[in-house]
């Protein structure tokens, strides 16, 4: 479970690395919209991820 949270806490970053730099590549509203989704997903899994490792098993 500890390895499953930390590769999907490392996902939840490459994610929002990645929505931040579809923000700065973006040429429309649409675009820079969807980059700002990606990074707020990966906000969410990285702050999922924090909550569950705080669980004790």
């Amino acid at each position: 479970m500890d390895l499953m949270v930390t590769i999907a806490a490392a996902a939840g970053v490459v994610a929002v690395l990645a929505g931040f730099v579809m923000v700065n590549i973006a040429k429309s509203v649409d675009e820079t919209n969807m980059g700002f989704g990606v990074a707020f997903i990966g906000l969410l899994v990285v702050a999922l991820c924090f909550i569950l490792a705080s669980i004790p098993q």
